[in-house]
């Protein structure tokens, strides 16, 4: 594989890993939303959950792409 080839493939992995990482930012912010303006008890577990969840999704998303910056 040539040299422009595998820049061109890191480079669309870098931006797959970057639109993953704005997507699951949104998320988050969208969880927080939820977890702010719900008063049922049951609801306020499951958004905590959820809020864990995506902040978890986000620290593995956001260590593929640090290790997608570092091999470039």
């Amino acid at each position: 594989m040539s040299k422009r080839m595998i820049r061109k493939e890191t480079q669309l992995m870098l931006n797959n890993a970057g639109d993953e990482l704005k997507d699951l930012r949104r998320q988050i912010n969208d969880a927080y939303a939820v977890f702010n303006r719900t008063l049922d008890p049951d609801r306020l577990d499951a958004s905590i959950l959820e809020i864990n969840a995506l902040q978890s999704k986000y620290g593995i998303a956001l260590k593929n792409f640090k290790s997608i910056q570092i091999n470039q």
